[in-house]
Formats: structure tokens, sequence, C-alpha cells
């Protein structure tokens, strides 16, 4: 139901002079309807109703009537003072509503707060008016907040609407309301219970036994929390006695839901400080988080607001290219709504690295964090959000870094753009002359090293197509290139990611292309090498199988499936021996590393070669038991159990 049409049931309620039952305004904790009453609702009031008082008063803590009734007297008297001596003096004793307890110390007060005097005519009529004046509006507001039994407050209330002419208006979550009382004389309604079951259990002793004391009645007999609770419910009714007040007392019952979209603007009024115009203009997308989000806290809206003015105050003052500024402000707007909602939800669970500033967040635990929700997000707003803390100097310079980062790689992406393989990669759609320029561009490029080596393959294709459709392009002009390129990959001192095979894979039957690859090649195979000879030279050393296993399987993967040989590069008498001598952990290594090479399955294509050797450690592992501790006994059978698996699949084809 949208607010102006509660509004209109609300106002046709107070003109029905024949109902004097109260309304009751329902919602969940934090959506917003104090703030719908008092920004709303009230206003409202006073405008079609000029000559109705209307009094607002909180419950929250009161623990007794007398606290009700003072409450609403103290409201009495400073609507009093105000029709008598005028809202500036009632602004100045605001602080008779905590001072006035009886009738008798009102002029005290006054005189203490102001000087101002009362004469007795109107303190006799004061006195006279401190009961519930006719023809008024009484609006209570959390209801589910009192201290006090929830029936009786209602009663109270009740007996103010019965009042001659009076409207009332309740405020409260109703699904909690009586929780407060819940644990209240809880051990004397259990003394209670458990005297009846005592009582019950007595007088059928003899049925029990006849029954031979089955299971059933057994288990009825035991003292059972779960059991009690429900017997308590069923002795002591609250429920039921609510829902007989409420029948009485409420005649309307209005479900409120806060409709962000129509109290954005009052909000931003109301809470936000100097940066009203901005987060206005951020409404559509403020709001759109929270709808995706499935979560309509006011509270949360109005941490999530001030929490941007602040944080805006700082980032509004940054100088730097405003086409970078923006977009990174619109960042950090939208994280600091999903946070507060996060944070305000106790989903927050994020930590920053000490060294992080900056960087992705994950909303949701996913193994592939790419396909899951997230934001990119800074430390300073988790700092902001959970400590109030507030760095203005390390906001500004956190911001600066980031954006200078942002706008070198945009600069880097520019260039690349205006590479010459832009041109040349697709050179059947552009000009001759355009063709001609990129040519005598890209010698250069390629020894500046502007390119990712993974584009070198392509380029070598571009130009022998370039080549082959009669554009002049000597063959020595391509192989110059390629001889630049090897030179490069040769310099790369760490490498993952490309390898022979990768340069190989298509066009294998292309003679040209082989031919002119092949220095490129040389470099890779002397790469390959090396990373192999590292491997063996792993396991001829004395040290036990740890982690560097599996480092060297993970780095030498590419260039054993290449090479289409794993386990035959071993030395078997090495590989057992540093079996023999190695711990449980080790072992375990070793288990994982194999796995990772090993890890699909048409093995049979690639590692035929590797049959012999698999066969030949399973017969020397089982030769003799290895090992005397049971830990490591294990983790060698699960060694051999995990090379049979393997060993199966190789002998597939067979």
């Amino acid at each position: 139901m949208k607010n102006n049409e509660i509004k209109d049931i609300i106002i046709d309620y107070l003109k029905n002079d024949k109902s004097n039952q109260a309304i009751l305004i329902d919602g969940e904790w934090g959506s917003g309807k104090t703030f719908f009453i008092k920004e709303k609702i009230i206003p409202e009031i006073k405008e079609k109703h000029t000559d109705v008082p209307v009094y607002y008063v909180s419950l929250y803590g009161i623990s007794s009537s007398n606290e009700i009734h003072n409450l609403v007297s103290s409201q009495i008297t400073e609507k009093y003072i105000e029709k008598h001596l005028g809202k500036k003096v009632t602004g100045s004793l605001k602080k008779i509503e905590r001072a006035i307890k009886k009738i008798a110390p009102v002029i005290n007060v006054l005189k203490e707060a102001s000087g101002v005097g009362i004469d007795f005519v109107h303190f006799n009529e004061l006195k006279n008016n401190l009961d519930i004046p006719t023809k008024s509006i009484m609006i209570f507001d959390d209801l589910e907040r009192c201290n006090m039994d929830v029936i009786t407050v209602l009663g109270y209330i009740n007996s103010i609407s019965e009042h001659s002419d009076t409207k009332v208006i309740i405020v409260a979550n109703e699904s909690e309301l009586g929780m407060q009382n819940t644990n209240e004389d809880l051990s004397q309604k259990y003394n209670f219970i458990l005297n009846i079951n005592k009582f019950n259990k007595d007088s059928n002793v003899s049925k029990s036994k006849k029954a031979n004391n089955s299971d059933k009645d057994s288990n009825k007999s035991l003292i059972n929390k779960g059991l009690l609770d429900e017997q308590i419910e069923e002795y002591f009714p609250v429920n039921s006695v609510y829902e007989k007040v409420k029948e009485k007392l409420i005649g309307i019952t209005i479900k409120y839901e806060a409709d962000f979209d129509e109290i954005f603007e009052s909000l931003v009024d109301k809470y936000v400080k100097s940066s009203q115009d901005f987060i206005k203009s951020k409404k559509d997308v403020i709001l759109k988080i929270f709808t995706e989000n499935n979560h309509s806290n006011i509270r949360t809206l109005i941490f999530s607001l001030t929490s941007i003015d602040k944080i805006y105050g700082v980032l509004n003052k940054i100088d730097f290219d405003k086409e970078y500024l923006e977009t990174e402000i619109g960042k950090i707007i939208k994280y600091i709504v999903m946070q507060s909602i996060y944070i305000k939800t106790g989903k927050h669970k994020y930590v920053w690295s000490e060294d992080s500033k900056y960087g992705e967040v994950y909303w949701e635990d996913n193994y592939y964090k790419i396909f899951g929700k997230h934001d990119f997000g800074y430390k300073f707003v988790d700092d902001f959000l959970l400590y109030y803390f507030y760095d203005e100097k390390d906001i500004t310079n956190t911001v600066i870094e980031r954006l200078e980062a942002i706008k070198s790689q945009k600069e880097l992406l520019t260039e690349q753009k205006q590479l010459s393989y832009n041109i040349i990669s697709s050179w059947w759609e552009c000009e001759d002359n355009e063709i001609e320029q990129a040519l005598n561009k890209l010698p250069s490029e390629i020894l500046e090293e502007k390119y990712d080596i993974r584009n070198y393959r392509n380029i070598i294709m571009s130009l022998l197509q370039i080549k082959n459709n009669d554009f002049g392009l000597p063959l020595n002009y391509i192989e110059d290139i390629v001889n630049n390129m090897a030179y490069n990959v040769k310099k790369i001192d760490e490498f993952s990611g490309i390898h022979k095979q990768w340069f190989v894979a298509i066009l294998n039957e292309d003679v040209e292309y082989k031919n002119l690859i092949s220095p490129i090649l040389k470099e890779l195979d002397s790469r390959d090498n090396k990373w192999i000879k590292e491997f063996q030279d792993y396991l001829s050393s004395d040290s036990e199988f740890d982690m560097k296993f599996e480092e060297l399987c993970e780095a030498n993967k590419n260039s054993f499936l290449e090479k289409r040989k794993f386990m035959s590069i071993l030395d078997v008498e090495q590989f057992i021996n540093k079996i023999n001598y190695s711990n449980t952990k080790g072992i375990y290594n070793v288990i994982t590393g194999i796995r990772d090479v090993y890890d699909f399955s048409n093995l049979y294509d690639y590692y035929l070669d590797d049959i012999n050797t698999i066969k030949n450690i399973l017969s020397r592992l089982n030769e003799n038991s290895l090992s005397k501790s049971k830990t490591k006994s294990i983790a060698i059978e699960q060694l051999k159990q995990m090379l049979e698996e393997k060993l199966a699949i190789l002998n597939r084809e067979n």
C-alpha cells in the first residue's frame, strides 16, 4: 500500500465520528514507521484538523502506566504553554517533558527555566485539563519496545480511546508484541506445569504399569523444555488474550512497508548535511541496489545516505580529470550502499589484507569468482562504515592512486589500438597505404617489445597472408621480424602459458610457416629443456619430496604435454630412493604433482611412452614394505592406487 493511500485511510478514520476504535500501523523493525508518522501523518493531520490537538507518545522503555500518564500530561502541558505563551517560549522549555512529575512544581519549573510567570487562572485551567482533552488525537509509538505487559498497555490505551471524541493511532511491530515479557515469571510457570504433570503422573501410575511403561509413556515422564514451553502456551495463552483485546480496541490494521521512492528525498533533506543535490541525482542508482538485494530497512537507507554524504565531501574536493573521477565516485557510491546492506544484515565478512587499499570485493562465496556478484571496493569505506574511522588525506591519496592507475591503463590501451597489428590483423579491410604504413612501423614495435608474446603467432600468420596476396612483401622482412621475436622470448626469465605446442597447433602442414617459426621454437625448446633439467636435478638431489615437486609439475606440464612424456623422463631408481627417505607429507606432494600433470581423460593420446615407467615404479613399490610408519604406508597405498588408475587409462587403447 502506498503512503498516500495509508494517509487517506487515516484521515477518513479521523473524520468518522461514529468510530472510537484505534488504528494499528504494523511494520517491521527499521521499516520507517516512526519517520512516516512524524514526517507525513502528523503534518497531514495538523493541516486537515487545525482545531484538534495531536499528542505523540513513544512507549520505548516505559515500565508503568504512571509513566505513560506523565508523558501524556507533559505533552498536554506543553501545548497549553504554547497556546498561552507562544511557540518561542515553548521551545526554551523543552525540559518540562522530563521535569514535570506533578502539577504543583509546574510554576517553579517555568520560573527556573526562563523566568516567565503564569497566573493562577491559567494554572487552574492547566490543572483541570491534565486529563486527556476531548476531540484529541493520541499517537502511541514503539508499543513492542515497552517494558510493560502488552495487555496492560493496551488496557490503558483502550481507556483513552473510549474517552469522548478521542482518536488513537498505535504504531508497532506486531510480530514482536508480547516478546519482551515472555520470560517474566517463567520459573513460576514452569513450577506450575511440573506440579500439574506430577499430579497427572501420580493419578495414572497404575495405568502406566498396566501399559508396561511403554516408550511413549516413558518419554512423556521426562522433563523436556520443548514440551514444557508448549504446555505454558496452552495454560497461559498470551496470544489469545492479545487477540481479544485487539479485537475490542483496534478497528483497522494497516501493514506498513517503506516506500523508498516516495520518502527518498525527504530522508535526504532530513539527514544529509552537505551533499543533498548530488545524492538526489543518484536516487535511481541507490534504490536499485536496495531493490536488487530485497532490502527495505529505512535505517539502512539512512545509514548509507549519511555515509555517502560524509565520504563524498572528500571525493568532491579531489583535483583529477573529471572523466575518471566521476566514474570512480559512481563505483564508490555503489560500494557504500552494498556494504551498508551487508553490514546491517550481519553478512559483512570481507577482510582486507594489511597492505590492501582497494580491489574487487565478492559478495557471495563462489569458487568460480568471476561468476559471483562483486563490486570494486575501497578499504577506507569499510573503515568508515564499521568503525567511523575517517582520514581525509588517506582517502584522497588512495583515490588519486587508483585514478592514476586507471588513466595509465587506458592510455596503454589507446596506444595498443594504434599499433600496427590492428591494421595487419584485418588487412583486407584496410587501404593499401594503411597497410604499407603499418608494415613500416612493425619492426620497431617488435624490437621495443610493445606486443605480448601471445600475439606473435597471429602477427606471423597475418604477414604471410599479406605476402602471399601480392603485396610485394619480401620473405626476409618476415624472417627479421621472427628473429627479433625469438630474441624477445629468450630475454624473458619467467614465463608460463607459452609453449611450443601453442605455436605449432595451427597450420601444421604449412611448410613455409613451420620454417619461419623455427628460431622461436628453438628458444622454446631451450627453455623447456632448462625446465626439465631442473626437474631431473630435483629428483637426483638428496632432499625429500616436498612442495617443490608440485611446483615443478605445475610449471612443466605444458612442456611434458608437448614432448608427450612425463614419468618416462624420471630415473626410476632415483624416484624410489626419494620415496624411501621422504616423510608422509612428501608422498602426498608426489600424488598431487602427478595428478596435476595427468589430470585429463585421454592420456593415451599423449603419454603412451610413460606406460613402462609407471609399471616399473608400481612393481618396485610392491616389492616390499617401504615404511614401518602407518601413515606413510597409507600414503604409499594411495600413490599406488592413483598410478594404477592412470595406467588403466593409458592402456585403454592398447
